[in-house]
This record gives C-alpha cells, sequence and structure tokens, in this order.
C-alpha cells in the first residue's frame, strides 16, 4: 500500500515536471473513423460548432475536433473545458520606456504617440504597450495586456423579424413600429426613438445601421477641464500626463483624439482651442453626390454617356451596391435614370464577403477542422473560410 502511494507521487510529480494537464476524456467511438487509401487516418466530424478548449491549449471546433487531430498526430489531446481557449495575459516589458517623477512624487512614464491599441486585462483599451505601463505606475496597478486590438465590446443585433411590414400601393416594404419611446444610438450617429427606428431606417434607405448604445447619441459634451492633466516636473517644466486609455473623443476640428486629455496636449501644445464636439470617433461626412463635373456626350440615338477615367477608387451606393468610382455611379444614374446618392467611400460589405470568398464557386461537401472563427453578419460565428463561405453560398 505503502508502494502504491509513493508511486503514485511520483506520476503526480512527473507530470507536473513535464507540464502535463488532465483533462476530460473525450468519447471518440461516437464518430465513425477509418484510414484512407492512402494510408491517412479520417474521423467523420460533424459540422456544428461548439468549440472546445484541448489540454494543449487550442481552441477546436467541436469535440470531434479533438479525436480527429489525435488520430492524425497520435496525440492524447483531452479536453480542458466548453468554448474557446481563454487567451493567456501577456506580460508587458515596461523596462524600456523612460520615466521621471513629479514634484508631488508620482511616477510619469513618458510614452511615443504612437496609436498601436492594446486591449488590458480591466477591460480598458489602451494607446499602446506603453499606455499600459504609465497606468500601472500611475495607479499602482498590475495590469497586463490582454490581446492586440481594441477591447472587444459585445453589443447585441436587433432582432427586425420581429416588427411587421406592409406594402402601400405596391410601394417599399415599411416597417410597423410601435409607438414607444426608448431611445437608442445608432453607428450613424443619430437617435433613434426605438429599436424599431433603426430597422425602419435600413429597410427604407438599404443601409446597415446598428445600435451603438442604448439612450440618446451624445450630442453636446460638457467644456473639458484640463488643468487636471498638468504636471510639473522636477526641473519646472510643465507637462500634460494623459493617460494612455483609448476612449475616443470627436474634437471640433473634426479631428478624432484618443481621449479627453489627448484634446487638451493638442490644444496646450499648439495653443489652439479646440473643443469637444461628442463621445466617440468622428463620423466620415460624405458629400453629396455631384455629377456636374463629369462630362458627357450624346449619342446619334440620343443616349447620353459619361466618360470616365479608369481610376479605381470605389464608392458603396445607397442600393448597396459597389461602383469603381463617383463617375461610374453618374454614369449608372444617367443611363438608367436612377437617383442613387454615395453612402460611403470604400467598398460595401457585402463586396468585402465577395472577394473573401474569391474562388470558391459552390458549397464545399468537406471543411477542414481548424479553428480560425469567422463572425458572419447574420451573427453567428463560423469555424473557418470554409464554413463561412458555405453559408454565404
Amino acid at each position: 500500500m505503502r508502494m502504491a502511494g509513493q508511486l503514485l507521487k511520483v506520476v503526480l510529480a512527473l507530470c507536473c515536471f513535464a507540464g502535463i494537464a488532465f483533462g476530460i476524456e473525450v468519447d471518440c467511438s461516437l464518430y465513425a473513423s477509418g484510414i484512407g487509401k492512402d494510408g491517412t487516418s479520417w474521423v467523420a466530424c460533424p459540422r456544428d460548432l461548439k468549440p472546445v478548449c484541448g489540454t494543449d491549449g487550442s481552441t477546436y471546433s467541436n469535440e470531434c475536433g479533438i479525436c480527429l487531430y489525435n488520430r492524425e498526430h497520435g496525440a492524447n489531446i483531452e479536453k480542458e473545458h466548453d468554448g474557446e481557449c481563454r487567451p493567456k495575459h501577456i506580460a508587458v516589458d515596461c523596462s524600456k520606456y523612460p520615466s521621471t517623477v513629479s514634484k508631488d512624487g508620482r511616477t510619469l512614464v513618458a510614452c511615443p504617440r504612437i496609436l498601436s491599441p492594446v486591449c488590458g486585462t480591466d477591460g480598458f483599451t489602451y494607446d499602446n504597450e506603453c499606455g499600459i505601463c504609465a497606468h500601472n505606475a500611475e495607479e499602482g496597478t498590475h495590469v497586463s495586456k490582454k490581446h492586440y486590438g481594441k477591447c472587444r465590446q459585445e453589443i447585441p443585433d436587433i432582432d427586425c423579424d420581429q416588427y411587421p411590414t406592409r406594402r402601400i400601393n405596391g410601394s417599399k416594404p415599411l416597417v410597423r413600429c410601435p409607438r414607444i419611446l426608448l431611445p437608442v444610438c445608432g453607428t450613424d450617429g443619430f437617435t433613434y426613438d426605438n429599436e424599431c427606428g433603426i430597422c425602419a431606417h435600413n429597410l427604407q434607405h438599404g443601409t446597415e445601421v446598428k445600435k451603438s448604445h442604448d439612450g440618446r447619441c451624445k450630442e453636446k459634451s460638457t467644456p473639458l477641464d484640463c488643468t487636471q492633466y498638468l504636471r510639473d516636473t522636477s526641473n519646472g517644466e510643465a507637462i500634460t500626463a494623459c493617460p494612455f486609455i483609448l476612449q475616443e473623443v470627436c474634437g471640433t476640428d473634426g479631428v478624432t483624439y484618443s481621449n479627453d486629455c489627448s484634446l487638451c496636449a493638442h490644444n496646450i501644445q499648439l495653443g489652439t482651442s479646440v473643443a469637444k464636439k461628442h463621445d466617440g470617433r468622428c463620423a466620415e461626412e460624405v458629400p453629396e453626390l455631384d455629377c456636374s463635373k463629369y462630362r458627357t456626350s450624346t449619342l446619334k440615338d440620343g443616349r447620353q454617356l459619361m466618360a470616365c477615367t479608369m481610376i479605381y477608387s470605389p464608392v458603396c451606393a445607397t442600393n448597396g451596391v459597389t461602383y469603381a468610382s463617383e463617375c461610374t455611379l453618374c454614369a449608372h444614374n444617367l443611363e438608367h435614370r436612377t437617383n442613387l446618392g454615395k453612402r460611403k467611400n470604400g467598398r460595401c460589405e457585402e463586396d468585402i464577403t465577395k472577394e473573401h470568398c474569391r474562388g470558391i464557386e459552390q458549397v464545399s461537401p468537406i471543411c477542414t477542422m481548424e479553428y480560425i472563427p469567422h463572425c458572419g453578419s447574420d451573427g453567428e460565428t463560423y469555424g473557418n473560410r470554409c464554413l463561412f463561405c458555405n453559408a454565404y453560398l
């Protein structure tokens, strides 16, 4: 008995030393498997997306994905837990950023003004890695880096199917919205009476506005108090000590600043008096389509043609179609006697999807089990490009 106990301790010690992680064994007998003519192993896995985290730290599309991996590589991976693997926190090397101590004893880190957003483990987005260092030094915290890029904020999509539609004399369908005042702010910067108002707007104008947040859009902001950001250094020089948290604001000069303090720093440095217009990024102003600047000619049959260059500068029209340039959009209006406007510069989202699935002409009966998630406009997460394009086609 004593020998068995000692043996168990040795096994546990070896496992810990070797970094072996214990998980939940997956029942692979549930899935048909075999060996192909070329000698490769195969497992018939379902296509349902139920992500699981393996003991190797990798995320698999479902439990069968672990079985397939084990069979192909002769491994013994088990399931750590359901859902995607939680990303490991990444330590930031703050020693490479110079710092100074202010008269009031606060440590200030001199960070470069480079915008390379990272998400901190506190859920805040910082301008760059140094921003985390500056925050930790000033606040005495131990925030580390969660991942590159802005922190993701989950805003649920509006279910427009719940609102009935009707047609009047064969016109475009209209959404019948309840007369309830529950203001929401759209991603276009406009306030709607309720969520249904966004649905009605999208159906009428062919747009893809989503809900930014509950409540009215913030149009006016209180004046900024820039004195709270001023610090005196040991050499008597006054500097603007800005937190490197990314909470974008739009200035009255039409420029987007990282946060309130960055706007203050701009004013102090350049002697300007830019005020805050609203929270969030400045909306891109799309000028009205002016077709008068493009030359036209009339053919013998009376048709008019517009002379457009071959320069590719795509614009997205209000019908959701991408045109090669403004002139091409004007030419379309002239030829088809339509009155389409310009929704935005750049390609429409639908065409971006087409480009992403270029080369895939038909639904693929077999997709690999690699997990490279794609978020579709339907709100569904697809395990990889193949599954995403299958759904699109």
